[in-house]
């Protein structure tokens, strides 16, 4: 009976575990056939273009913090402005 249990066991390693393997790494995922068809030029170009959005995302977080600043500045200067009449 022991025998049954311990056949029973290795029948789960040897058949599930490999499957389970197999659907977590993508061996068993489709291929975009279009991916393959592109060419490298194609690629690279899209591969720039991310680089240049990259690229201004931050100029343009950078001067949110520059007008952030200048409006606390100029906050700060009408208050003490208005505070001195």
């Amino acid at each position: 009976m022991d025998n049954v249990h311990f056949i029973g066991g290795w029948w789960i390693v040897f058949f599930f575990l490999p499957f389970i393997f197999w659907r977590r790494s993508g061996w068993g995922r489709h291929r975009d056939p279009r991916a393959a068809s592109r060419p490298p030029e194609l690629d690279e170009s899209i591969r720039a273009r991310l680089e240049l959005v990259d690229q201004l995302e931050a100029r343009v977080a950078e001067l949110e913090n520059r007008l952030d600043f200048t409006e606390r500045l100029l906050a700060d200067r009408k208050e003490s402005r208005l505070e001195s009449r």
